[in-house]
């Protein structure tokens, strides 16, 4: 099952996306997770120019935090202001980070050098523009973007009445093809109907790219973001190396534990134990264990400790599971490990 977290900042779309979601991919188990902050959008300088000033960022990255603590396998930003902004935090998150317009945007780029911009609100202007621009370098290509805005569509869409957003949307469309741009390609910033696109190909638009994302699309993004994981995974000795050496500083703490050493490192508890196997040969857990019972020898050979004491020194509380463990790992117990190394320092 994958564990989706979803972060909105527009309440109409918190349950509608994931139906959809779940009607286009019928076939894949899914948990999905909402957090929703109005505020990241509603702020003045981003619902007004895109631009994130350093509290907003801080929000972001707070909400970001937050979404990575479900445990999700990745987090989906669905507002297009928090795109680029999403995109640079990315790497600091621990879960893979896809933005709504990622894969749109990857598909507008790819079909032709004139894409024509419509936004639903101002906001979403500078940080798609600045996306499309960057996708386009990363592909090697040189875009011409045409920008068309109606910021009383997405006042329509929060105030629930999407009829007269998409209505909003698709005057704009007309107006594009009025004016005789020879654009290939319109990219929707906005929730639209797909009736909507309909009607507006047949106003002239080759082709359009919808949000929510398409079927494909979803399909392309998952796999795209199980190859991060993978290629994350490869190219992370030296973090497992990191957590090694935490362990070893602070195998002690009777509280340490996969989920606690993920959240220290801002990491996925399931990837991170897939990545430390991978480089260890061996779980965390058992890896933790193995210092915990090294040290213990090493305390029982350079002092008289009680079989307790040396439990309450690595971080194993209760005595009898102690034992039990130290009896399994050297193949007798305490007191016989005691007259062994006693009879060889002797």
């Amino acid at each position: 099952m994958i564990k989706i977290a979803m972060l909105h900042t527009v309440r109409s779309v918190y349950m509608g996306l994931e139906q959809q979601l779940r009607a286009a991919l019928p076939q894949v188990q899914m948990k999905v997770f909402h957090v929703l902050d109005e505020f990241l959008a509603a702020d003045a300088a981003p619902s007004e120019s895109g631009c994130f000033t350093l509290t907003n960022k801080q929000r972001l990255l707070h909400q970001l935090q937050a979404a990575h603590l479900t445990k999700a396998d990745l987090i989906l930003t669905t507002c297009s202001q928090l795109s680029t902004a999403a995109q640079d935090m990315a790497p600091f998150i621990g879960t893979p980070v896809l933005t709504i317009d990622g894969p749109m945007i990857q598909a507008a780029v790819e079909q032709n050098k004139t894409i024509a911009l419509i936004s639903s609100a101002a906001g979403t202007v500078q940080p798609i523009s600045e996306s499309i621009y960057r996708e386009a370098e990363r592909q090697g290509k040189v875009v011409e973007l045409q920008v068309f805005c109606d910021d009383l569509a997405i006042a329509a869409l929060k105030a629930g009445d999407q009829a007269e957003h998409d209505r909003r949307i698709l005057a704009l469309a007309e107006q594009i093809h009025g004016c005789g741009l020879m654009c290939q390609v319109i990219f929707i910033s906005s929730y639209s109907e797909f009736k909507y696109a309909q009607q507006a190909i047949r106003a002239g638009a080759a082709d359009f790219i919808l949000k929510p994302m398409k079927r494909q699309e979803v399909k392309e993004a998952l796999l795209k973001v199980s190859g991060q994981i993978e290629k994350a995974e490869e190219s992370s000795p030296d973090v497992m190396e990191q957590v090694r050496n935490y362990l070893e500083e602070h195998f002690a703490e009777g509280e340490l534990s996969l989920s606690a050493v993920a959240e220290i490192f801002f990491l996925n508890p399931s990837y991170l134990s897939r990545a430390f196997r991978k480089r260890h040969g061996m779980t965390l857990v058992e890896c933790l264990n193995k210092i915990r019972l090294e040290k213990a020898c090493d305390y029982l050979k350079s002092g008289d400790f009680k079989a307790y004491e040396v439990a309450e020194k690595v971080g194993i509380p209760n005595p009898d599971y102690f034992g039990r463990c130290f009896r399994k790992y050297t193949g007798m117990s305490v007191n016989d490990y005691k007259k062994k190394v006693k009879i060889v320092s002797d």
